[in-house]
């Protein structure tokens, strides 16, 4: 994040209005990215986790292709796991992703969920449906 951009996010006035228009692009349906949750997604902005966000953007494609390096230590995995994606992610190859992780942590089918239209912030666009997906696989 450039300098001047980090600024204008780092305003109180305008940094919550450029973080939804930021944001929009993560979430199928806008209309559900309340103030609330844009106050949560913008307020470590001004706070210094900028360097995280930066790292962890810049270092997203380097995480999918050293993704073969983990798969014999998710292979060796004996744990319950379930997969929620969104179909429309434009961050993640939801369709790619699904198919490595549910091979190497041997996921059955009913444990993947597929959301067509959400997209990377899917718990955004589906609270309700994705709260009763964790919390019915976690009991």
């Amino acid at each position: 994040i450039g300098a001047i951009l980090l600024a204008l996010l780092s305003s109180k006035l305008l940094g919550p209005r450029l973080s939804k228009s930021m944001f929009v692009d993560f979430v199928g349906h806008p209309e559900n990215l309340t103030p609330s949750a844009v106050e949560g997604y913008w307020t470590p902005l001004p706070e210094g986790a900028t360097r995280t966000v930066r790292y962890f953007a810049h270092d997203i494609q380097t995480l999918a292709d050293h993704f073969p390096r983990y798969q014999a230590a998710l292979k060796r995995l004996d744990i319950p796991a379930m997969l929620i994606c969104g179909k429309s992610d434009q961050a993640l190859d939801c369709e790619v992703m699904t198919g490595q992780f549910a091979r190497d942590l041997n996921i059955p089918n009913e444990h993947i969920h597929i959301f067509e239209d959400a997209k990377h912030f899917l718990w955004e666009d589906y609270p309700h449906d994705i709260a009763h997906l964790i919390a019915g696989f976690a009991k």
